[in-house]
């Protein structure tokens, strides 16, 4: 599956629904079909990648989604590497070749991901030079936008402040998120407080039940806003050589600013271990942001739990 091409066509497309930029998707994946595999990404989980790194902005509720602005920004600790984001025209790749082919101070490479688009970097003598880059190509420049972005994470109740609904409609089968194992299973009824699941037509919806209140969540915000009352800790931090590994199970995925801030502390989509996804070279005050904002406290990562 060629997810550069859907990125590329997204940033030609600009904006649009949700159907459209699906069956973009399924249209590619036929054509581009993974070699190795007897399965296929979904477009959910396509679009949450490029949401996670940056490229898209998607709004579920009403069924739409814009490609963000191209930016270059600092990685941290990553001995003086930029990483291009946002929109990616065919345009802005073919200027940011020619700006880049004769310039001693600035080196491209390409970082070709499986299930997620390449990852552009620019290794530079400094970053004056690469906001110089950015101010020569009309983009964005940011010294480093994962550092920004989790300092300015929301918290949980943020989002539950914009959140109180009506229960969910009877009818559907429901099935409630076991905050031990992070996984689901039937519920007789979505009465007793929880993070609920229900198998409405298109995609899940969510419902976060409490003792006196109701919200619409989506999984992510749903997830850790239970884990935060009624769970415990289940955000590791491992720490490397440089920075260190942000650890979150798959049964509660990162929401996307959260995600978006770890993931751009490499360019990289977080990698799949032993059920978590493993975001690279985050440094610790960041994984600590993004734990308070979650209402968590870091785990250390124990070796043994590798396997």
């Amino acid at each position: 599956m060629s997810v550069d091409l859907l990125l590329e066509w997204a940033s030609e497309v600009a904006e649009g629904s949700w159907q459209q930029l699906r069956d973009a998707h399924e249209w590619i994946a036929t054509a581009y079909p993974l070699s190795s595999a007897s399965w296929r990404p979904t477009p959910g989980m396509t679009a949450r990648r490029l949401t996670t790194l940056g490229h898209l902005e998607i709004d579920w509720q009403h069924g739409r989604w814009a490609v963000a602005p191209p930016l270059l920004t600092i990685l941290p600790s990553a001995g003086a590497h930029a990483l291009l984001t946002g929109a990616r025209t065919r345009a802005l790749t073919d200027e940011l070749a020619d700006a880049t082919d004769d310039d001693p101070a600035l080196f491209v490479t390409r970082c070709s991901q499986r299930l997620a688009p390449t990852a552009i970097l620019i290794a530079c003598k400094d970053e004056t030079h690469i906001e110089s880059l950015a101010e020569m190509m009309g983009i964005g420049y940011e010294f480093s936008v994962s550092d920004r972005l989790s300092a300015l994470l929301p918290s949980l109740d943020s989002y539950l402040a914009l959140a109180s609904t009506t229960p969910a409609p009877s009818g559907y089968g429901v099935e409630q998120l076991n905050l031990q194992s992070l996984r689901w299973a039937d519920a007789e009824s979505d009465r007793s407080p929880g993070l609920c699941r229900y198998d409405h037509y298109g995609r899940p919806t969510y419902r976060l039940v409490t003792e006196d209140e109701t919200y619409n969540v989506d999984w992510a915000i749903g997830a850790w806003s239970a884990l935060s009352r009624w769970g415990e800790n289940k955000l590791q931090y491992r720490r490397d050589a440089v920075n260190g590994t942000l650890i979150a199970p798959v049964g509660a995925p990162l929401p996307t600013l959260h995600a978006r801030a770890a993931a751009l502390c490499s360019g990289l989509a977080p990698g799949r271990i032993n059920g978590a996804d493993w975001y690279r070279n985050v440094p610790r005050h960041v994984a600590e942001r993004i734990a308070r904002a979650l209402d968590q406290t870091l785990v250390d990562y124990k070796s043994s739990v590798e396997g």
